[in-house]
């Protein structure tokens, strides 16, 4: 199973990466699971336990971006 981060704060975008991937995925017959973050801090903060294969990270945040 592949795991996916995906952290984005603009929901449409968001929803947009979380389809494409999916399509991709599923066209593959791959399983995948994807967990949504809407800041840098949330996706910190589960990392002690969440270990992801990617992460689609957005460099456009507020506080913290994926470049951080």
């Amino acid at each position: 199973m592949i795991k996916i981060a995906i952290c984005d704060d603009d929901l449409n975008q968001k929803q947009n990466i979380k389809a494409l991937v999916e399509s991709v995925f599923i066209r593959k017959e791959q399983l995948y699971e994807i967990t949504e973050y809407t800041s840098g801090e949330e996706l910190v903060k589960d990392m002690p336990e969440a270990r992801y294969n990617i992460a689609l990270l957005d460099i456009d945040m507020p506080t913290m971006d994926g470049i951080e």
